[in-house]
């Protein structure tokens, strides 16, 4: 499921495997397609940048919550190991142009508009090689959302194809954004909310209210959590330990980006993401 990066020695990215599978399969969080609740899932932004609290999401968190490691982790390898052990999913962030650009900053390798495709190309590419075994991705970078990259179409839509090409998914962080349209893309979610704007409990928790209720609405809702400040983890985990007692069941967030079934050349059966 890796293949040599061309661009940065000693690096690796994500492809498709044999039998056409796909690492949004492959690296799915299990959950049960039967279960006729209501589906929740929460995507935790900004893993490995404070490993304190990146430590504390990954012990305290409940496996269905899905986290998001950035780029710029430090040490990224051993946290993804723990938060794999704990049955948590992982996606990658991939640092965008945000709104009020410079004033706001996603990073030396951050996707420009003033860039060319070829140099966003490296530096998705860069992005792409941090961390392996992951779902998909998002262009949420803790409090940064890629606002400008992402509505630069042509530009944010051949970012979209590379990641169709290595069987990713991606999460549009910004609530409520329409997923772009046409073949050669990956299976798409925008989130439904913010949990922790802003990161506090009163707050947060009147937005898990309001998941709940997007969900009883919709038949599912995904939150988005920035970081994972100690606040924003200590009221999701009070939260996911009664919801099952309201009538919802936590997934992680592949369970609600249905990717397309696809055939085995030599059984000629299909299979679906666990």
């Amino acid at each position: 499921m890796l293949e040599p990066s061309p661009a940065y020695r000693g690096a690796s990215l994500p492809r498709i495997g044999p039998g056409r599978r796909l690492p949004l399969q492959t690296y799915a969080a299990g959950y049960d397609p039967a279960d006729p609740r209501p589906r929740i899932a929460v995507l935790l932004s900004g893993l490995g940048m404070s490993e304190q609290d990146s430590e504390e999401a990954i012990r305290t968190l409940p496996p269905a919550v899905s986290f998001a490691f950035s780029p710029y982790a430090l040490r990224p390898d051993r946290l993804l190991e723990a938060a794999r052990a704990r049955g948590h999913e992982a996606l990658l962030s991939i640092p965008m142009e945000p709104q009020n650009y410079p004033l706001n900053d996603a990073g030396s390798y951050a996707l420009l508009t003033s860039l060319s495709q070829g140099n966003n190309a490296l530096r998705l590419e860069w992005a792409l090689s941090r961390i392996a075994g992951y779902v998909g991705a998002t262009g949420g970078l803790g409090r940064l959302h890629g606002e400008r990259f992402a509505d630069a179409r042509e530009q944010m839509g051949a970012v979209l194809e590379e990641l169709a090409s290595r069987g990713l998914l991606y999460v549009d962080p910004r609530p409520g954004a329409r997923p772009f349209a046409g073949d050669g893309l990956p299976p798409q979610r925008s989130v439904d909310l913010m949990i922790d704007a802003p990161p506090v409990r009163t707050e947060i928790e009147a937005k898990l209210a309001q998941l709940e209720q997007l969900a009883r609405d919709r038949g599912n809702a995904l939150g988005l959590a920035d970081t994972p400040l100690p606040v924003t983890t200590e009221r999701i985990a009070a939260w996911a330990a009664t919801l099952s007692q309201r009538g919802f069941v936590l997934t992680p967030v592949s369970a609600l980006i249905a990717a397309p079934p696809h055939a085995d050349p030599q059984s000629g059966e299909t299979s679906t993401p666990r």
